[in-house]
């Protein structure tokens, strides 16, 4: 059986999954984070949450202000020349403080010394 994309599948009575491929590439990762971007520029009225994923886009929706029908349709026009190009990502870098608690399982774990854990 060979699927096309996109797809989009119900999640429980207010989600969607919007499948954008069926594996982990760099090209679907692209565009499920470009179809991300559109559709928070939109701001779509009744849906509330985005959850990018490798490959497809969760969407949490509030039924009394948008219908599946129309939030599902609403979905694969934003995925029409969807293209993955100008979707970047956003470095976050978190400080981080090795005080040896757990390093030495961490890198026993890892097969690493605990330099390499701390690199």
């Amino acid at each position: 059986m060979t699927l096309t994309y996109p797809r989009i599948v119900a999640v429980g009575d207010r989600a969607m999954t919007v499948e954008l491929g069926g594996s982990m590439d760099a090209e679907t990762v692209a565009r499920v984070r470009a179809l991300d971007l559109r559709l928070r520029e939109r701001a779509l009225e009744g849906v509330q949450e985005t959850v990018p994923t490798y490959a497809s886009l969760l969407v949490v929706y509030e039924r009394s202000r948008i219908s599946f029908t129309e939030l599902e349709a609403r979905l694969g026009e934003l995925c029409r020349d969807l293209s993955g190009d100008t979707a970047t990502g956003q470095r976050i870098e978190v400080p981080t403080v090795y005080n040896g608690e757990d390093l030495d399982e961490v890198a026993g774990a890892c097969g690493l010394s605990r330099d390499d854990v701390i690199a």
